[in-house]
């Protein structure tokens, strides 16, 4: 079942650098407002030296990185939108620092109440041995936020980790990698 994660929390993904590599990260969200509003799921690869190569930010429109570490994948139905990220750890090349999850919100505001929220849930599971490894269960404003940080993959000596962030930011996607993490885009 997984543990419950709040924001700060860190959650240990590998015992070991040559232990399980191969997790599945699922965003779901309730699709209250029958298509007035969406979220877009991302994997960024941010290097050590605070650089993103644009083929290495995976998403609807980039469905695999350079190196096929990161692969992204959706599914749409009437109640649940499912977005997904499998993350091979083993893949991911040398120089990154981390993996940034993160969501953008896209709205047609002049039929989505504007005072009202969707919920959302964001899960890893192992997919070697099909046992989740933490949820992160939240709620979306209709009206306000343009960015979601959910969280980030980062090595920690011999172990990856996970860090929760859910924290939402004003800015484009862009904006928050180069505000949050002093990333540049290229």
């Amino acid at each position: 079942m997984g543990i419950q994660v709040v924001s700060g929390q860190k959650v240990i993904l590998t015992e070991s650098l040559e232990s399980a590599s191969k997790f599945i990260f699922k965003m779901e969200i309730e699709n209250r407002f029958k298509g007035t509003f969406d979220m877009d799921l991302f994997a960024v690869n941010i290097e050590k030296n605070a650089i993103a190569n644009k083929e290495n930010i995976v998403f609807y429109n980039n469905v695999k990185d350079i190196g096929k570490s990161i692969l992204y994948s959706e599914v749409y139905d009437y109640e649940i939108f499912e977005k997904k990220i499998d993350l091979d750890i083993r893949l991911l090349p040398e120089a990154t620092d981390k993996i940034v999850m993160a969501a953008t919100l896209y709205r047609n505001l002049h039929h989505a109440d504007k005072d009202k929220e969707t919920g959302f849930t964001f899960s890893a599971v192992n997919k070697t041995t099909g046992l989740k490894i933490f949820t992160l269960k939240g709620s979306i404003p209709a009206n306000g936020k343009e960015t979601l940080v959910l969280g980030e993959v980062y090595r920690y000596k011999d172990t990856w980790r996970f860090n929760t962030v859910n924290n939402y930011s004003d800015e484009n996607l862009l904006g928050v990698l180069n505000n949050i993490y002093n990333a540049k885009v290229y």
